[in-house]
């Protein structure tokens, strides 16, 4: 190899190293008013979770029946309603989540939810159930899109349009 072949190899090696290096843009997932988003990463959720979310699909009336939620109400004051009587009903649902914080970011309101003996992943998966429940037993409605998502030990609940962006 001579001198010049020798620096396009390098060339060559720091354009790749370059390409490498440039940050991947974050694919922007939208949610429409009145779904309800959840960031909560992979993996498979416990048995109880997913029983959870048998019976908000099937008869979800009983599920609010289970976690003592009598009144619901609009957008994303009525989820905080609803999510307060899920997690001061019942002992289980206390054993489960630590408790309710109001918090904001930005200009947005949200929810912290902490976790008691449950795990933030799955903790998430079972709001998602209750909110979802509330919805088909006409507790909630919502012309905004909803969010739940993970954020370390915690939980977060807010309103907004782009997926995962607390």
């Amino acid at each position: 190899m001579n001198e010049q072949q020798i620096r396009r190899y390098i060339q060559r090696i720091l354009i790749e190293n370059e390409k490498e290096e440039e940050p991947k843009k974050k694919k922007v997932v939208k949610i429409k008013a009145g779904e309800i988003g959840l960031s909560v990463g992979g993996g498979g959720f416990t048995k109880v979770v997913a029983d959870a979310g048998a019976l908000a699909k099937k008869n979800p009336k009983q599920l609010m029946t289970n976690l003592e939620i009598k009144a619901g109400g609009k957008d994303f004051e009525g989820a905080q309603k609803i999510l307060k009587q899920a997690l001061n009903g019942n002992a289980v649902m206390q054993n489960a989540y630590g408790g309710l914080t109001m918090i904001s970011k930005g200009g947005s309101s949200g929810i912290r939810v902490s976790m008691g003996q449950l795990n933030a992943r799955n903790g998430a998966k079972f709001l998602h159930h209750t909110l979802m429940g509330a919805m088909k037993a006409g507790l909630l409605s919502s012309s905004v899109p909803l969010q739940i998502q993970v954020d370390g030990s915690d939980v977060i609940v807010y309103a907004a349009e782009v997926k995962g962006s607390w």
